[in-house]
Parts: C-alpha cells; structure tokens; sequence
C-alpha cells in the first residue's frame, strides 16, 4: 500500500525528473550569481580549476557546460559589473544590458547543452527510459527556460542585486492578514421580511430527490491497442510501439483506460438518468514523454465529444487537472491559451458566457446550476507544487480573491455552492498557502459551500475541513477514485444524492466495475455494480461535516471501521498491506482528519516539509555528479 507521498508520484510519473530538469537550470543561476561578482582573471582561474578536476559539485560543473555553449554571460557580466561600479552608469542602462542577456537565453544557443544533461542526470536518477528522459526533458525545456529568463534574469530584479537600480520593492503577499481578513468578513443581515421558501425543483424522472454523477482522472489512451505488451517498462503501455502481448480489448490494469471502455462506462452512467455530471479532471492518458499541444487537444475533444453524445440534454461540469496540461502540471495563463480555448469551445455548450469568460482567460468559472445551487469549478494548477510558473506568481489568477468574493455573493443570494477541483487542498501535491487561504474560506463560508469533489489520487478517501482556530468541522471534502485503472485498482465512478430545495447531500453510492472479469470473458464485457452506499456502509446519521468527522475519529479506535475504510480505498481489493503497516495506516488516518499538508504531516510524525525535500533532492543530484 502506497503513502500519502507514493499516491502522489504514482500519477505523476515524471516528478523526479521534472526537479532535476528545474535543478538543474537553478544550479546555473547559483553559480551565474557568483561568476558576476568575480574578476575576469579569477573567473578563468575557476573555469580551469573544475575543469581539472573529478570532484567538482555539480552546479560547477552546469557553469562549464554553460560556457563549453559559447553564452559568454560570466566575462560579459563580470564587465558589466565593473563597468558599473567605476562609471555609475545609469540604472536605465543597466536593465538594457540585462535584457540584451535575456536574448542571449531565448535564442537557444545553450538548449542543446542543458537538455543533455538534463537527460543524463534524469537517467541517473528516475530510473526511466532513456525514450521517456529525452521525451519529458525536450517537452519541459520552452516552459522552464522562459520561467528562468523571466524571474532569474530579470533586469529589476539583476540590476537591484548589483546595486545598479534601486530594490523593486514588491512588498510581499501578507497571506496571514488575508486569512485574518476572511475569517472577518461582514455576513449579510437578515431580511426584515423574510423571503419565501424556494420551490422544490422538478428533477429529471420526477423524484423529489436529485442525483448527479462524479467521475475522475479518466486518462483515456486512444493508442490502446489490443493484443500489444502490458509490460513495456514504460509508465503506459499497450501500444503499437510496445510490441506484441495480451493486452485486451477491455483494457488492462497496467495500462490507461482504453476508448470502448469509456464508451461503455458512458452508455452505463447515462442509465442512472443524472440531473448533472461532474468531471474532477485529468483527462489525458500518462503518456507525459511524448505529448503535444495537438495529442492533448485531440484527446480532449474526442473524450467531451463522446460525453455531449451521450449527454445529451445533461449538464456536464468539469475542470483542468494537472494532466490536460503540456507539459504536465505546468499551466500559465499566458503561456496555455492554446488550452483555455480548446476547453472553453468543448465546454461552450454547457458553461453561460460569463462562466466562458473566466474559463478563457485563467481556467476557472462559476455558474448557477438551479436557484439555489452554484457550481464553482477551480482551477489548481494554482495550487499545483510542480507547476513551476508558481515561482512567478503563486496566484496568477488571483483565484482565492476570486473564491472568496464568489462566496460572499452566494451567501448574500442564499445560495448552496458545489467546489469541483483536482488537486486535494491537503495533498503534498498542492503549495500550502494554497491550503491554508482555502481552509479559512471553508471556516467562513461554512454555511455556503454544501459540497467539495476532488480527485487526483485515484483513490476513494475523505478529509474533513477544519476552522483555522479550533478543530471544529467546517466541511468536508470529497476525493473521488478513477475511472482509470492503475495496480489492482478497477474502474470507478460515484452517483451523489441531493436535495434540490435545499441543495444539501444526502448520501452517495460509489460503483466500480472488474476489469479482470471483463478480461476473463470479453464477450461478456464490463459491468458497473454499486459498491456501497456511504451512509448504510459507515453507518451516519447524515452527510454532515459533523458525521465524517465521527467517522474520522473512528478510524483511530476501531480496527473493523479501519478496515472497511481501507477496503474502500484500495477499490476493494486486499487492504491488509496498510493495516500491518503502522505508518501507513497513520497516515491514512492523517490524511482524513486533518485539512492542511502541514497539520498532515504534524499528525502524521511526517518530517517531510518543502525544504526537506529539496535538500533530499539536492543530496541525489550530487551523489550522481
């Protein structure tokens, strides 16, 4: 059973190397940073000193891999430095100079050189094939090379450093007096005359309670071939290119979830007669090496095309996951136009133009679904710890602003609002700051936000929202398992019961189906069954924060909740690996009681913070210098 950290790198296969690609180019800023201070003489000095040398670091070795690419950036800036200091030339002239460095950058003469070793230590360290290094490397190298011209050779911020310009003086985000500012916001005052009750709202079918359906991390391959190799070595096989083997028609656990599987799952879910569907994104297959902007588009389409098919009249909700991005995780407003329009025309059908309009510009909406129920649907590449865009800005989008006002609104209108996302806020994939705004907009806004559905970590768990001054339960957040396969995991989906006067949950039921009696008799093909219903299988009195809370203490104490939980989470398979694990079943109890990566990590006795793990990934690098 994997912990809270291997369910993270499982999914996204390429995190070591994307670090050792990011390293890498911050290994050239270090020494870059120290070359301009130096003389030309002593730089020479040291250039001949590493050279001569099999023990130098690897950060001194990147400057001479920088200077064999002919950049000449150390000489020119050692004499830009002196020129400045004896003549106090102008601070004007300083930031002409430097952008004359950043074209330098942008023409590409040192790509060639970065990218080989960047390949060489990918290899080092992940362990992949070669075919994936250079793949992953090659797609991440536009992206993490203007993030290094932008921030790192950025003329305010160079010029300031050798005191040619005075500091630009960004006062930073005071991120504590937000979360205080929050947690303070006016509630509306009561109406003198009050409203009268909303009308029950007729549902599809004509039952007084509605249904909608939740789905996640789809990761559809629409290179899946039947009859090719399940066991390629790479992180997807069954394809044409992995040579021949048993790969079958309905998919294969080693594999991503293949079209007629998808196609089915759809001719089943449209049966259940759904007032909505939620997608928590990730709709791409894991192919990350040998992606394009063209596959992701074309996967895209494909994929909402079949679901406008067979949705006919059904409102379809979905948002961004980490991997409808290319490179994976990597999302820039800016940058991924190509992306926001792609989706906003696949979703047009279904989003208001308001809604379209945010989509297209930063990757989030909001829109009403009823009167009395709004959907949110966030965009956490935002959030994302591997998105290194964040490094600009950690909120591009001005997202949480955006959230907070959005509820503000929905309060005063006495609304209920549905928050769709991908990445769970108390994942160590998702930055905490993040975490730790969202959790003081749940705190607030409580009453508002009646619902939260997530995905990412393909797996069927909980966490409980908390307040950001005492433990009491604020909400709780939903994360919902894959319709991907993955290990002895089998396709997913959930059905959610809810009250449209109210807007309030009810209960859910989640369904899987066995893709190893699909396999066994394809003739037969998969069938869907429900797995369990969350109030009859937890025993709760409700699907109130409170409840989950109960049931998160329970954990704790009792072995045979313990166990049904992880029966649940493991997708019904065997879930004794974790239940003889103490450390692992802490952190599955962690991860459902507390509502920040930090407090995880407190509750979990888990020492494994940013900074830690950077110098751990430093600590790797240089053991393979």
């Amino acid at each position: 059973t994997q912990s809270t950290w291997g369910r993270t790198i499982h999914h996204s296969v390429v995190v070591v190397m994307k670090f050792v690609f990011a390293l890498l180019l911050l290994c050239l800023l270090a020494v870059l940073r120290v070359s301009a201070s130096l003389t030309q003489e002593q730089h020479a000095e040291n250039w001949w000193r590493v050279r001569t040398t099999s023990h130098a670091t690897l950060a001194e070795k990147a400057a001479i891999t920088v200077q064999e690419a002919n950049w000449d950036i150390y000489p020119f800036l050692d004499h830009i430095a002196a020129k400045l200091k004896q003549d106090d030339v102008k601070c004007h002239v300083c930031k002409l100079i430097v952008t004359k460095v950043q074209g330098m950058v942008r023409s590409g003469i040192t790509k060639p050189k970065v990218l080989a070793e960047a390949v060489k230590i990918c290899l080092k360290v992940s362990g992949q094939p070669q075919i994936v290094c250079e793949g992953i490397i090659a797609e991440f190298a536009p992206p993490v090379l203007e993030i290094f011209v932008a921030r790192i050779i950025d003329p305010a911020d160079t010029c300031a450093w050798i005191h040619a310009c005075p500091s630009p003086g960004h006062p930073p985000f005071d991120r504590e007096k937000w979360i205080q500012d929050v947690l303070n916001d006016p509630r509306p005052t009561p109406s003198a005359t009050p409203s009268a009750p909303a009308a029950v709202e007729v549902v599809a079918g004509g039952n007084e309670t509605g249904s909608f359906l939740a789905i996640s991390d789809i990761h559809v391959d629409l290179l899946y071939k039947e009859g090719t190799n399940a066991h390629c070595g790479n992180p997807v096989c069954c394809r044409e290119e992995d040579g021949p083997g048993d790969a079958s028609y309905w998919g294969d656990y080693e594999c991503d979830l293949n079209l007629p599987f998808f196609e089915h799952f759809l001719q089943t879910a449209v049966t259940l007669n759904p007032n909505f569907v939620i997608v928590s994104g990730d709709i791409p297959p894991h192919d990350v090496w040998e992606q394009t902007k063209e596959t992701q588009k074309h996967t895209n389409t494909v994929v909402y095309q079949l679901m406008k098919q067979y949705f006919q009249t059904t409102p379809v909700y979905p948002v961004l996951g980490n991997h409808g991005c290319f490179p994976v995780d990597m999302f820039e407003p800016s940058w991924d136009v190509w992306l926001l329009e792609n989706l906003a025309d696949l979703w047009s059908s279904w989003l208001p133009a308001d809604a379209l309009a945010t989509m297209r510009k930063w990757g989030y909406y909001t829109m009403k679904h009823s009167e009395k129920i709004r959907i949110v649907g966030l965009n956490t590449q935002y959030c994302d710890m591997m998105n290194f865009w964040l490094i600009l800005s950690s909120d591009p989008g001005n997202q949480m602003e955006w959230l907070r006002q959005t509820l503000r609104q929905a309060e005063q209108n006495g609304e209920k609002v549905y928050i769709i996302g991908h990445i769970p806020v108390n994942n160590i994939g998702c930055l905490a700051h993040f975490g730790n705004m969202y959790q003081a907009l749940l705190d607030r806004y409580r009453d508002v936000v009646a619902g939260q559905f997530f995905g990412h970590t393909h797996q069927d768990h909980f966490m409980v929202n908390r307040a950001v001054h005492d433990r009491t339960a604020t909400g709780v957040m939903f994360m919902i398992p894959s319709l991907t396969p993955g290990g002895t995991r089998d396709p997913g989906f959930r059905s959610y019961q809810f009250d449209p006067s109210s807007g309030l949950i009810q209960d859910y039921v989640q369904y899987h189906s066995s893709l190893k009696a699909a396999i066994d008799d394809p003739k037969v093909g998969p069938t869907f069954q429900p797995t369990y219903s969350a109030l009859q299988s937890y025993g709760l009195a409700s699907m109130q924060p409170s409840e989950w809370d109960k049931l998160s203490s329970r954990l704790k104490t009792d072995p045979a909740t313990f166990h049904l939980y992880s029966l649940h989470y493991e997708n019904r398979h065997d879930p004794a690996g974790c239940e003889n694990n103490a450390q692992c079943k802490l952190d599955r109890i962690c991860e459902a009681s507390e509502c920040t990566f930090s407090s995880y990590l407190k509750c979990s006795g888990d020492k494994m913070d940013f900074d830690i793990m950077w110098n751990y990934l430093l600590q790797r690098l240089d053991k393979h210098r």
